[in-house]
C-alpha cells in the first residue's frame, strides 16, 4: 500500500499512511469567484522554492504535546488558485469511511464536497508532494493522493478521528498517522478547523471565533497556510 511498484527493497515495508488535504471554505457568495479565477491549464511559474525551507517557513507550534504544527506560506498564490480550479470540475458529496465494510458512505455529519488527485498528477501536484515530503520527513510513497475540499456556507465536517478504526483498511497493513491541512482560501468568518479534546489556548481573544470553536484550540483558513 502506498509503497513504490518497482523497488524490491522498498517493498518490503508497510508504510503508515499520511492523509494530505487541501480545503477552502466559501461563503455562497464567493463560488463564483473560484471559478472564474486561474484556469486550471495555467501551471504556475517555477518561481516558487520546491523545497519549503528554501521559502524562508515561519512555523507556529500549536501544540507540542498533541504535534500541531501551523506553518504560513505553504503554497504560492498561483498554486493555490491552480489546485482549486482543477480541483473544481471534479467535486462531489464528500463520503466517511464505513466502520463496518470500510468502503466510504454518505453521511450528514460530512457536508463538503471533495475530490482526489492522483499521486504525482502533473509537474505541479509532484512539487507540492515533495515539498510536504522534505517537511514531513517522509517518502512521498507514504501520503495519499492529494484531497481538495471545499466547505461552503452552513456545511461542516464534525468530530472524528483520520485513523481508520474498521478492520477491512486495517487488514491492508497501514494506517494513518499524520494529517497535512493546507487552506487555498482565506474567509471572513468561520471555517475553523477545530481540536475538540484541546483546550482553548491560554489568553486567546475569542473575538471572530465560531461558536463552535471559542471553547477549543482551533485554526482559522488562511490562505496558502499549512497545518500539520
Amino acid at each position: 500500500i502506498n509503497s513504490p511498484e518497482n523497488d524490491p527493497e522498498e517493498k518490503k515495508y508497510q508504510p503508515m499512511h499520511l492523509r494530505i488535504s487541501a480545503m477552502f471554505a466559501l461563503a455562497v457568495s464567493l463560488a463564483l469567484l473560484v471559478l472564474s479565477g486561474v484556469g486550471a491549464r495555467n501551471v504556475p511559474p517555477p518561481t516558487f522554492p520546491s523545497s519549503y525551507y528554501e521559502a524562508n517557513p515561519q512555523m507556529e507550534v500549536l501544540s507540542a504535546d498533541a504535534r500541531i504544527y501551523l506553518f504560513r506560506n505553504f503554497l504560492s498564490e498561483a498554486e493555490c488558485d491552480y489546485i482549486k480550479n482543477k480541483a473544481t470540475p471534479r467535486l462531489a458529496r464528500s463520503g466517511v469511511v464505513d466502520a463496518k465494510t470500510g468502503k466510504s458512505k454518505i453521511d450528514d455529519i460530512r457536508t463538503s464536497s471533495g475530490m482526489f488527485f492522483n499521486r504525482g498528477e502533473d509537474p505541479v501536484i509532484q512539487t507540492i508532494e515533495r515539498r510536504i515530503a522534505n517537511l514531513s520527513m517522509t517518502p512521498v510513497y507514504h501520503g495519499e493522493g492529494l484531497q481538495v475540499l471545499r466547505y461552503e456556507a452552513g456545511q461542516k465536517y464534525e468530530a472524528h478521528w483520520d485513523y481508520f478504526f474498521d478492520e477491512k483498511n486495517a487488514a491492508r497493513g497501514a494506517n494513518r498517522y499524520a494529517t497535512m491541512l493546507t487552506f487555498l482560501e482565506t474567509v471572513e468568518e468561520g471555517g475553523e478547523t477545530v481540536f475538540t479534546k484541546m483546550p482553548t489556548p491560554d489568553g486567546r481573544d475569542n473575538e471572530g471565533f465560531s461558536e463552535c470553536a471559542k471553547h477549543h484550540l482551533a485554526v482559522k483558513p488562511h490562505k496558502a497556510s499549512f497545518l500539520l
